[in-house]
């Protein structure tokens, strides 16, 4: 399974947004976990920083 995270779910999780960080951070573990292959944007990095 291929996964695209955006932009948001790395503010919600760089923030700790109260009702998106549980899902955002499930979205991100299972790139981490190896379960799916997760790509980011380049421009959602800049954005980010």
């Amino acid at each position: 399974m291929n996964i695209v995270i955006d932009t948001y779910i790395l503010l919600d999780i760089g923030l700790k947004r109260e009702h998106f960080y549980i899902d955002s951070a499930k979205v991100v573990s299972l790139a981490e976990n190896k379960s799916a292959i997760g790509f980011i944007a380049w421009h959602t990095l800049s954005t980010f920083y």
